[in-house]
């Protein structure tokens, strides 16, 4: 699973995903981004977030038997951030009573990266999801070309994902979209891809 992270915003306040259940949560307190990812690996759902809204915050501490809205609404106690549903399977995190609606030019593209970064990792057996999180921030060009890379709270020898991804075109950009864009590659049980994957151009 790939979760983008972005400096969009949605108004309002946390909303039940349809089909919520109840399920187990144990999520410490943590710096906000891994407890994000922990949360969307536990709950299955798909969290959009500021990478920069996240720094140096820390999550309030999950335990117990949760609706996902509720578990996630716990966690985000003290940050100053609130969460929206933005589809069946999906929220996005951005702060407080921010009023900025979404640019469906924005929320278009970034789906669009999302499918592009899903098919680079995914054609090299070195960047597949494993065991552990990968996450990663990246600054696109007005081109479209992705110039810098960096990983954020992963090990060094993960730096494939980030060579993989560098000079790799994910098509041009909004002019007012934030950068830079953030990409959690969650941990999976199998590879959590398709079971074959088209080797990428360019």
């Amino acid at each position: 699973m790939l979760i983008l992270g972005f400096g969009l915003a949605y108004p309002g306040h946390l909303v039940a995903a349809e089909n919520d259940k109840t399920m187990k949560f144990v999520i410490t307190s943590q710096p906000l981004a891994k407890a994000l990812d922990t949360y969307s690996r536990l709950s299955g759902l798909e969290v959009a977030y500021d990478g920069a809204l996240a720094a140096g915050r820390w999550s309030h501490p999950v335990n117990g038997e949760l609706a996902s809205a509720e578990a996630l609404r716990e966690l985000l106690i003290g940050t100053g951030l609130s969460a929206k549903t933005t589809g069946q399977d999906s929220f996005m995190v951005a702060p407080i009573n921010q009023s900025v609606a979404a640019n469906s030019s924005q929320q278009s593209y970034l789906a669009a990266v999302q499918h592009n970064v899903a098919r680079v990792l995914c054609a090299f057996p070195e960047t597949r999801p494993r065991a552990a999180d990968v996450i990663i921030q990246f600054w696109v060009d007005a081109s479209g070309v992705i110039q810098r890379a960096e990983l954020l709270d992963t090990p060094p020898q993960e730096r494939a994902f980030v060579e993989e991804l560098r000079g790799v075109s994910v098509g041009e950009p909004p002019r007012d979209l934030p950068q830079p864009i953030t990409v959690a590659v969650l941990a999976h049980a199998g590879d959590g891809c398709p079971s074959t994957s088209t080797a990428v151009a360019r």
